[in-house]
């Protein structure tokens, strides 16, 4: 499995889950053969872009390609201030966390079956009187109103006893998945062996999950949990929002640039790409070909073509943009500070992959909202694909190179050095670097304002987004995280890990 420098900086979830997709009894298995399979391709097919210098902006002379605005370095956008965490949000957060260390204990007090209640119970399923395969169980604990079971069989147990025998004559949905059962009655002979429930929320609960908070101390109360919980709740927030900044300013950088010509056409097929090799391997994990998925989204062959093109293009005149401001500024590294830098990475990646790991998690989610594809029936809300998020994506495909690599360290391998990453992946990183320090320097230069909408917002929160240099108001967890310009717009990376989730596939290369 090729090892991913750029994991070091770059992890950009793609949310693909789509409902209903593929086949539940062989989509995992197809899935795992298809994303190999698109692997091998990926690895076997050599582009033209990568025998071109243009693929990277150091082939270029990026004032031949645009012109910046005046005030680049004196903009304003606007981005919704940041809300405080809810109540609920921090109780529902709170339960997240607390829910897999809770046992359960027996109810004392009552034998009567109530909604919330963990029942143990034995249970016969029959149709046209035969017992059918699939449904009958013993000691089967069941949540009543988890809704686990078909309508009414969890709501016809509420109000018996412990030791009861109960019959419930149900019918199975018209659209369950099992077609034989699909809308047939069915009687279900169910005895109740138990009653139990899951421990109350106490400090001894909390004490036994053993967290600990950012200095190391334990957390042993209720109360330090919930203040540890909106804490977290809260930087994630702050996070979200230096994102959105980023963004909005990488947005009004290019919209304001003049651009003398069109991208290099090997910079944008780079791009092209590394969205078609994620977006086959999304697809991939859900059994499906590329085009198969794309038609979820409303887009025929040629269509979703021209629109991943029309993207890489726009993407590419984003790192162009801010590759201009770099040298502007002279903030490009020298080749002694990337070569210091760069070895700094491989460093980090010898010495520990969890380190590694822990690392793509605090620059995840960068806040570009330019939109890949447009939403779809068959798509969870909110569900959309972003174009750096499609184009520069590592995740856990690219934590499980750098896993691999470390634990091929740890059994004697030899450390890795600047010779096993190609060239195109270590201009991808160094370019990566360019672009989150010109980004670094606009959020310093940038005023930041909330829309007029949100003049009701919280002091503290207007405060935050009060005119002023935008860098002020960023989480220091923030600080490596860029708008969809500083992904990576290399190409996509090994179809790694056929357990990932759809997000696990794109790489810089």
């Amino acid at each position: 499995m090729k090892k991913r420098l750029i994991a070091m900086t770059l992890a950009c979830s793609v949310v693909l889950a789509m409902t209903g997709c593929g086949n539940s009894g062989n989509s995992n298995t197809d899935g795992a053969s298809s994303a190999a399979t698109t692997a091998a391709a990926a690895e076997e097919a050599a582009s033209d872009w990568e025998n071109d210098p243009q693929a990277f902006v150091y082939g270029i002379n990026v004032d031949d390609y645009v012109e910046l605005p005046a005030n680049y370095n004196a903009m304003s956008v606007e981005v919704a201030a940041p809300a405080e965490p809810t109540d609920e949000e921090v109780e529902s957060q709170m339960q997240l966390g607390y829910e897999s260390s809770r046992e359960l204990v027996e109810v004392r007090g009552r034998t009567v079956v109530q909604e919330g209640d963990i029942a143990n119970i034995d249970y016969v399923g029959r149709m046209d009187g035969e017992v059918f395969d699939g449904g009958s169980a013993e000691a089967y604990d069941l949540e009543i109103g988890s809704g686990t079971f078909i309508d009414g069989f969890e709501a016809g147990l509420v109000g018996a006893n412990v030791g009861d025998d109960v019959t419930l004559n149900l019918t199975f949905p018209e659209e369950y998945g099992d077609t034989t059962k699909a809308g047939k009655d069915v009687q279900f002979d169910v005895h109740i062996n138990s009653i139990m429930e899951y421990e109350p929320l106490t400090d001894e609960l909390i004490a036994r999950m053993g967290q600990t908070d950012e200095f190391g101390n334990a957390i042993t109360t209720i109360d330090e949990y919930r203040a540890y919980t909106k804490a977290q709740i809260q930087e994630q927030i702050d996070a979200d929002y230096a994102n959105e900044v980023s963004a909005a300013i990488s947005q009004q950088l290019v919209d304001t640039c003049v651009f003398k010509q069109d991208p290099p056409k090997a910079m944008v097929d780079r791009i092209y790409d590394s969205f078609i090799e994620q977006l086959s391997y999304t697809a991939s994990m859900y059994g499906m070909d590329l085009e198969t998925l794309m038609s979820l989204y409303g887009y025929d062959a040629d269509s979703y073509e021209e629109e991943i093109r029309n993207q890489s293009a726009d993407q590419a005149k984003e790192i162009i943009a801010l590759q201009a401001v770099a040298v502007k500024e002279g903030l490009a590294l020298t080749d002694e500070q990337f070569d210091a830098q760069l070895q700094e990475a491989i460093d980090g990646m010898n010495t520990s992959g969890a380190e590694v790991t822990e690392e793509t998690e605090e620059v995840s989610e960068d806040g570009n909202t330019e939109v890949v594809v447009a939403e779809a029936e068959e798509v969870t809300e909110e569900e959309v694909v972003t174009e750096e998020t499609a184009e520069g994506a590592t995740d856990a495909a690219a934590a499980a190179d750098e896993a691999d690599a470390s634990e091929a360290g740890s059994t004697g391998a030899a450390p890795m050095t600047r010779d096993d990453f190609p060239q195109s992946e270590i201009l991808s990183y160094r370019e990566y670097l360019d672009r989150q320090e010109a980004l670094r320097f606009l959020r310093e230069k940038t005023t930041v304002t909330a829309p007029a909408a949100d003049e009701g917002a919280t002091d503290a929160a207007a405060d935050a987004t009060a005119e002023g240099p935008a860098a002020a108001e960023e989480p220091a967890a923030a600080e490596g995280a860029t708008d969809a310009a500083a992904t990576d717009s290399a190409a996509a990376a090994d179809s790694a890990a056929a357990g990932a989730t759809a997000a696990d596939a794109a790489a810089a290369e």
